[in-house]
């Protein structure tokens, strides 16, 4: 588990030592905010067509080699960011090499459930998400370093040399890493992730539901930049900060609280808690009145996000077959990777039609998710399998 959580951390962080620059970077190249927003898109893009495809991957010819070549793919990637990333074709390139190389991610979570029991799933799942959290602190704290003072001369040159030294610990983490290859029977092997997902149409619903709930924070995620400094005048180090801030939630939410708050109180309880907070989180960020409103609103939508991640995916994991759990994982985090990617697309254009509309949406689809994933997580109540009804 802990090299698990070490290649976790390495895939992260890598793409978020560049998250307080890239979208500075991409406006510096000529891109417009709407452009900008819709180009870092495409890393997520490419992780929802990758998702799915390395998880069953994985499930066929184990999860180690799968894990191996995809951290090869995103040392390539941040390689040619490196030296092509002078023109917004080469870093549009280079973002859709890293994000189909991040696409491990589901193998990853699909390695915790082949290493915990259904009672432990929330914990293990939690222990990755405090892995996404360190990278979320320390990574955006040293692209922040190594990028620009402002705005204006914001490049991504610098701190993507971190993100290759990042998956290089991730690479000398999976070459150590041990995980039993499940055996898979010829008629299962037949069956993709998405027929699995839709034969259950509760699990269809949920998958669902996980695009809206991220595309609801990936509405918010990607104009920070530019609504920080609209409203305030920050750039790169400010940001910086804000990222690692965030950060640091999600490793004490995911890293030590969820395990034991799913054990309470039930995966359930707190897949629901977790939208409430968010749509709390993005009406204190709408209105306050003062800068340290943002890190109150952002406490609130990460914990937030936190506790619905980690949880969905642990109700997820349950439904299936331990030979299975590859396809079915890689078919929600391709559902979080589509959502990642939808947000930024109309993010940039409503910002530009008013600073706040991006999260008066985002505010709005969270009550929808909150009202369809209450009532169905009842309804379903004697449908789906949880360690907390044990």
């Amino acid at each position: 588990m802990p090299f698990l959580f070490l290649i976790m951390f390495s895939v992260m962080a890598g793409f978020a030592v560049l998250l307080p620059t890239i979208v500075y970077h991409l406006e510096n190249l000529g891109a417009t905010s709407a452009e900008a927003t819709q180009i870092l898109a495409c890393y997520s893009f490419a992780q929802f067509f990758s998702g799915t495809l390395l998880g069953r991957l994985s499930d066929r010819i184990g999860r180690k080699p799968v894990l191996v070549a995809g951290l090869f793919g995103a040392f390539a990637a941040y390689g040619f960011l490196h030296l092509h990333a002078f023109d917004l074709v080469s870093t549009l390139a280079g973002l859709v090499l890293a994000g189909f190389s991040s696409g491990i991610v589901a193998v990853i979570f699909a390695s915790v459930t082949d290493m915990t029991l259904p009672e432990n799933r929330a914990k293990g799942m939690g222990a990755m998400g405090a892995g996404i959290g360190l990278a979320f602190t320390l990574g955006p704290a040293i692209g922040a370093f190594l990028g620009a003072e402002n705005a204006i001369e914001a490049t991504i040159q610098t701190p993507v040399l971190a993100s290759l030294g990042f998956v290089v610990l991730g690479l000398l983490s999976a070459i150590r890493l041990k995980i039993v290859v499940l055996s898979i029977d010829n008629q299962e092997e037949e069956i993709g992730g998405w027929k699995l997902v839709a034969a259950k149409p509760v699990l269809m619903q949920m998958a669902f539901l996980m695009f809206l709930f991220t595309a609801t924070t990936a509405l918010t995620e990607p104009i920070m930049p530019l609504l920080l400094d609209y409203r305030y005048g920050w750039g790169p180090k400010e940001l910086g900060t804000v990222f690692g801030y965030v950060g640091l939630i999600i490793i004490l939410v995911q890293g030590g609280l969820v395990g034991p708050l799913a054990r309470r109180y039930g995966e359930r309880k707190l897949v629901v808690t977790g939208v409430l907070l968010q749509f709390v989180g993005l009406m204190i960020l709408i209105y306050t009145p003062v800068s340290f409103g943002i890190f109150v609103g952002l406490a609130f939508t990460s914990v937030g996000g936190a506790l619905f991640n980690t949880n969905v995916l642990a109700i997820a994991s349950m439904q299936a077959r331990e030979s299975r759990r590859g396809v079915i994982l890689g078919a929600f985090q391709s559902m979080m990777s589509v959502g990642r990617s939808t947000g930024p697309l109309v993010a940039g254009l409503l910002f530009t039609m008013n600073p706040d509309m991006p999260m008066f949406v985002g505010s709005a689809v969270s009550v929808v998710v909150l009202m369809w994933l209450g009532s169905l997580l009842w309804i379903s109540r004697e449908y789906l399998k949880l360690a907390s009804d044990d």
